[in-house]
């Protein structure tokens, strides 16, 4: 993510702000409307737009003055894809590191970390809608939170299967990644039982001879009786029956 330093923070805002007055209808629309670089108004017509009139946040917020700070926190920035929540801790931590606690400021700042949708979707809000700044950023977090991965639970464990012509190594590997991702404790003897029956039917009557074991030594054990048995079906292919014929030989003539 880009990183976003704090005194360009403060005023970008009110920059993407400005940029969006050419879309708004003036009652002088023969006169020229514009900006400087410092914003001051230029030439809007007889009655020009009120920046504050345009911003989600309230004027107690917008008019919370930032001050100089010797080091600057740089910011990530978010666009509206991975965790929100992530994002918001990671604000809080860097802002109270350098600047303390000022709710009003952490509000005023906050919108300056949006970029893309993210920032799209600050300015849909109400203007002056946001009187805080836990408003701002639950509003940010229950409009973005689907976009945060989704947690593994022991139900995701019960739903892996071996397929049908997996190989018992590989189904191993794959229970164990998501048994890792869960984050609640999941006794041993429950992981077992729901290893023993995802696998393959032969394999798991098997297993039953294997309950005592640890897990691990569950899954070695499988894994060798799984090779063993590839290794028998070669032979019973590869191997003629009784009642296979043998192939034609011609007899050679005998010479007295």
């Amino acid at each position: 993510m880009e990183p976003v330093q704090f005194l360009s923070m403060v005023n970008s805002i009110d920059e993407v702000t400005k940029s969006n007055l050419n879309k708004m209808p003036y009652e002088n629309e023969g006169r020229n409307a514009g900006f400087n670089i410092g914003g001051n108004i230029q030439s809007i017509g007889a009655n020009p737009p009120i920046f504050r009139d345009s911003n989600p946040l309230c004027d107690e917020i917008r008019n919370t003055e930032a001050f100089d700070v010797q080091v600057e926190p740089i910011f990530d920035s978010y666009s509206g894809e991975g965790d929100p929540m992530i994002h918001i801790k990671a604000f809080e931590m860097k802002f109270e590191l350098k600047l303390g606690v000022n709710n009003n400021l952490m509000a005023k700042c906050f919108p300056a970390t949006l970029r893309g949708d993210a920032l799209n979707w600050y300015f849909s809000l109400s203007a002056k809608s946001i009187n805080c700044y836990a408003q701002l950023v639950s509003n940010f977090y229950m409009h973005f939170k689907h976009k945060a991965p989704r947690e593994v639970i022991i139900y995701d464990l019960m739903n892996t299967k071996q397929r049908e012509n997996e190989i018992l190594v590989k189904f191993a590997q794959t229970f164990q990644n998501i048994w890792s991702m869960i984050k609640d404790p999941l006794l041993e003897t429950h992981v077992k039982a729901i290893f023993v029956h995802n696998i393959n039917l032969g394999l798991s009557f098997i297993a039953i001879n294997y309950v005592d074991f640890y897990f691990s030594n569950i899954v070695h054990k499988l894994i060798k009786k799984e090779e063993f048995m590839v290794e028998m079906e070669k032979l019973k292919y590869d191997t003629p029956s009784k009642d296979q014929k043998k192939p034609y030989q011609k007899k050679e003539d005998k010479h007295v």
